[in-house]
């Protein structure tokens, strides 16, 4: 009489579904985590994005997102509107004196990095740079335009 006791093998695919089981859920979670902050990234990767190659669109967005988030008054949304139309004039101004610089800056950032690279790497570089300069460096309304 050598049969095998049931018991053990019970307990072994027990523990197995509850090792897959943690697992499973391990895995659900850092796939859910991941795909959440790439999402919340990218939304705000567009938003800045939208609002420095579009600064007209920025008050009445902000505002309205102040209406609803604070709860504000038709009286005071106009009044919030015409600070952030302020603010946002103001900025654009520092902005339109200090890009100039920035940009000299960037282009021998550019310069002295791609004398150090081979013909590939100074291409490969130059693309990388272009894109940050289309994100960060939006052109400018000229002083006279209305963001």
């Amino acid at each position: 009489m050598n049969d095998p006791d049931p018991l053990p093998k019970a307990r072994t695919s027990r523990r197995r579904s509850v090792v897959f089981s943690l697992l499973f859920l391990l895995l659900g979670a850092l796939i859910g985590s991941g795909a959440t902050a790439v999402l919340i990234v990218g939304t705000v990767h567009e938003r800045v994005r939208d609002h420095l190659h579009h600064p007209e669109r920025f008050v009445p967005r902000a505002t309205e997102r102040l209406r609803r988030r604070l709860g504000l008054t038709d009286e005071q949304a106009e009044q919030v509107a015409v600070v952030l139309a302020t603010r946002q004039g103001e900025i654009l101004e520092l902005r339109r004196g200090f890009q100039p610089q920035v940009e000299f800056h960037l282009k021998e950032l550019e310069t002295d990095i791609a004398a150090l690279l081979t013909p590939e790497q100074q291409e490969e570089w130059r693309v990388a740079l272009d894109r940050v300069r289309d994100f960060w460096l939006a052109p400018l309304p000229t002083a006279g335009e209305d963001p």
